[in-house]
Formats: structure tokens, sequence, C-alpha cells
């Protein structure tokens, strides 16, 4: 996972089956999160999203 910018987070995951990169993108707001096109961050810990 990476910052783009300060409070908006993209990762990626690529698969197989299709052949090509997943994004998906976090925005972090006080008044509630948006998860843009996610996709499942395998490599990541709950803790981390």
């Amino acid at each position: 996972m990476r910052e783009l910018l300060p409070g908006i987070l993209t990762w990626v995951w690529f698969s197989g089956p299709h052949g090509y990169d997943f994004h998906g993108t976090l925005v972090l707001h006080e008044e509630g999160n948006l998860c843009i096109d996610p996709v499942e961050p395998h490599c990541l810990r709950g803790a981390e999203l």
C-alpha cells in the first residue's frame, strides 16, 4: 500500500487468471472513509487499512 497524497492510499493486486493488475483506492476522511474499486489486499494486515 502506498500513499498517493495525504489521506489517499492505493494498492495493487495482480490477478493471475486475468493476467493484469487491479487497483484499489482508499480515501480517509474524518466523517467516513471511502473505498473506491476495492480489491482484496492479500499482502496487508487489517491494522494497516
